[in-house]
């Protein structure tokens, strides 16, 4: 599918956890997108920094971090802003995007959305730490109150 897009004239993307990534297919990938992003849990940290690790030792400068920006995962976006600072398979890393969690299907109940307050203090941290992040789109209201 992404030689098919890229015949056409489109830059492929696309977002993995690592799990079952071969070197191989790390480099067919390479040669074809533009980014990925690795969708890093507290359950496989070392699985998602292994294959960013691995992306950017084939050089690929866009590799990023997904991670879900919720209260119940708080402490852990601390711990992978540690990590990009202490970790030297994330040396490379382009940046760590936060995914807002919307309380609907598999999140209804189980995760809420970080306050304004929670919000801007991580983008504090990561702006004093000189950390690379974004958002996704569900977060610019709560980014431009941090701001």
């Amino acid at each position: 599918m992404m030689e098919y897009t890229r015949e056409l004239g489109f830059v492929p993307n696309f977002t993995l956890t690592g799990v079952d990534l071969t070197p191989e297919l790390a480099k067919r990938s390479v040669d074809l997108v533009g980014a990925v992003a690795v969708s890093v849990h507290p359950e496989n940290k070392d699985v998602g920094y292994d294959t960013i690790k691995m992306f950017t030792d084939l050089g690929l400068r866009q590799t990023n971090i997904h991670i879900l920006a919720a209260q119940e995962t708080e402490n852990f976006m601390y711990e992978v802003i540690d990590n990009i600072q202490s970790d030297q398979r994330l040396n490379g890393l382009n940046a760590i995007v936060f995914l807002a969690v919307k309380p609907k299907g598999r999140a209804a109940g189980k995760y809420q959305p970080l306050s304004k307050d929670q919000y801007a203090k991580l983008t504090k941290t990561c702006l004093d730490r000189n950390i690379p992040f974004g958002f996704d789109s569900c977060s610019a209201p709560k980014f431009n109150h941090a701001v």
